[in-house]
């Protein structure tokens, strides 16, 4: 092959089910484009069976795995959790010691992404970072997100408003490009499933009033300020039962903490037949559900980004999300019973709806995922990815320092 037609090999790192979800479609072009050579590395969570052994929604998707890497230790405890990015930091040099991609990318703040980041970073290999210059005070994923920033070469924020964030941390601005969240392009875009594919794949009354919800670890809070949080949700949950509504409870994170948290859910569900609990509904099921549900409860990011765009009211729950950007259909509140169960009947007040249905999500654009792939292609094709770059001063009109 001739140097200006160069087969070009994209990295692209998965770790979570979630994480996977906002991947997809990227993925997808990748692996169909005669030019490129996919590499999919898939680590973390997508390994554990604990967390549902998502490497099958993977292999279901018919996507060649390049390599799959368990890095998980047995615990979520913060010793566990250090030593689960040891392994990360240990297994990926290893791979990439034997064979570099021309380029890795990876999406979000996970924080097994550091040392992969690390590792790629002494290889050379440049990075493409997907999701920074957001801010999430209640999490340890703060600071994971802005070093990944300055780690990162080529970056792809949801808005313009992270956009603004990452050139202020000495991101050059040609470098970073708002092309739309691959969540909301999700939700605005993934096929509707009918009244029966959907129960083929979840047990659940869709006559009735049905929620979503998501409850993670405040990880800079620490674990059993978390516990104390759920069990408050929980609370708030049962008067929801009480009156006729479902529960459809996603799982949790493999953050510190985060299965004394799962422990919790599950004995308080165990006698209750209006609860519904997943470890992972994949991507195309979360979304269908998410068009229909009553709401989203918790507090996870697709409550902040992907629900508002679809007309959908979010109960977010502590401090977790604090600093994103926020909709008139989020309603923020601290952890406790009543004051959840307040949000709760007052998202279904059709006259505070009403203030809020045409709102216009910042995060979309269309085709999000696809001109990420040809923005990467483009940069490749060029030469023009790389580790070295300038810091750019933002107090003077982003002029090279």
């Amino acid at each position: 092959m001739d140097k200006e037609n160069k087969q070009l090999n994209i990295g692209v790192v998965t770790a979570t089910r979630a994480e996977y979800g906002l991947l997809h479609k990227l993925i997808r072009a990748i692996s169909q484009d005669e030019e490129c050579q996919l590499y999919l590395y898939v680590t973390g969570t997508h390994l554990s069976h604990k967390y549902g052994y998502t490497i099958e929604e993977i292999k279901n998707d018919n996507f060649e795995i390049y390599e799959a890497i368990d890095i998980l230790e047995e615990n979520d405890d913060a010793l566990s959790v250090a030593y689960s990015s040891a392994n990360a930091l240990k297994k990926f040099a290893d791979s990439f010691s034997l064979f570099q991609p021309d380029t890795l990318i990876l999406l979000g703040d996970r924080y097994e992404l550091l040392p992969i980041a690390q590792a790629a970073l002494f290889f050379r290999i440049p990075l493409v970072h997907i999701g920074g210059g957001e801010i999430t005070e209640g999490a340890i994923d703060e600071m994971i997100r802005h070093a990944m920033t300055k780690l990162s070469y080529l970056h792809f924020p949801s808005c313009e408003q992270y956009r603004e964030r990452i050139i202020q941390m000495g991101e050059s601005p040609d470098r970073v490009f708002n092309l739309g969240d691959t969540g909301v392009e999700n939700v605005m875009s993934l096929p509707a499933l009918s009244d029966e594919q959907i129960l083929e794949k979840i047990d659940i009354d869709l006559a009735k009033p049905f929620w979503l919800v998501t409850f993670h670890p405040e990880t800079v809070a620490g674990p059993e300020l978390s516990l104390q949080a759920q069990a408050e949700l929980l609370t708030a949950l049962e008067k929801l039962i009480d009156i006729g509504h479902q529960i459809v409870y996603t799982g949790v994170n493999a953050d510190e903490g985060g299965l004394r948290l799962s422990e919790q859910l599950r004995k308080w569900a165990q006698d209750k037949n209006a609860v519904r609990l997943y470890d992972s509904l994949g991507v195309l099921l979360y979304v269908n559900l998410l068009r229909r549900c009553e709401g989203v409860i918790g507090n996870s990011s697709s409550g902040i980004i992907e629900a508002p765009a679809v007309g959908v009211p979010t109960i977010n729950i502590g401090d977790r999300q604090k600093g994103r950007m926020t909709a008139k259909s989020i309603i923020t509140i601290p952890a406790k019973a009543g004051v959840i169960y307040e949000a709760i009947l007052k998202a279904q007040n059709p006259l505070w709806k009403a203030g809020w249905q045409e709102q216009q999500s910042p995060f979309y654009k269309p085709n999000a995922s696809n001109n990420i792939f040809l923005k990467i292609k483009e940069y490749l094709k060029n030469n023009n990815l790389s580790i070295e770059k300038s810091f750019y001063n933002f107090q003077n009109k982003l002029e090279k320092v």
